[in-house]
């Protein structure tokens, strides 16, 4: 877990142009690049999309990471690298991408801005989200008090599959 004056994060990556691991794995990189830990990382997963069906899956992974960036900052870093990656960011909602980087959770924190909700309001309805962020990090607090495993399993039954396709990769 962090050290002292980092934050433990949770990030969820997304990329349906391209090559999606190498994608994710360059966004990861890029995260250290800017002095963000990666802890420890899920498999990658290949999904299906949501809200636009005519489009290629999607590749997701998820990750810990420990950092010194305040929310704000680390999401502006995040978009950084997305648009350093080719994601046009006045593209539409549901459009394919080359990379997506979500902050899930920041520590243990509830953020409510027009910008950055925290912890993700749509995580518990995603499991192209969901399922590799309780890879990545099962044990992490969530506000609440309730680990990442155990809402990953309360969501279990509430969610849809015949709307979304989650399979996890192969090494």
């Amino acid at each position: 877990m962090a050290t002292t004056g980092k934050e433990n994060v949770v990030l969820a990556f997304g990329s349906n142009l391209g090559d999606g691991k190498k994608n994710i794995e360059s966004a990861m990189a890029a995260l250290e690049e800017n002095g963000i830990a990666i802890v420890s990382r899920s498999s990658f997963y290949k999904t299906s999309p949501i809200g636009n069906p005519n489009q290629p899956d999607f590749i997701n992974a998820a990750a810990l990471a420990a950092t010194e960036l305040p929310s704000r900052s680390l999401m502006k870093l995040c978009k950084k690298i997305e648009a350093s990656m080719g994601r046009e960011i006045d593209a539409p909602r549901w459009s394919a991408r080359p990379i997506d980087i979500d902050i899930l959770l920041y520590g243990n924190h509830t953020i409510d801005t027009p910008d950055l909700i925290v912890p993700h309001p749509r995580m518990g309805e995603r499991m192209f989200a969901l399922a590799p962020a309780a890879e990545a990090a099962p044990h992490f607090m969530m506000p609440g008090g309730v680990t990442l495993i155990d809402f990953f399993n309360s969501r279990l039954e509430r969610i849809d599959f015949s709307k979304q396709t989650v399979e996890k990769l192969p090494c």
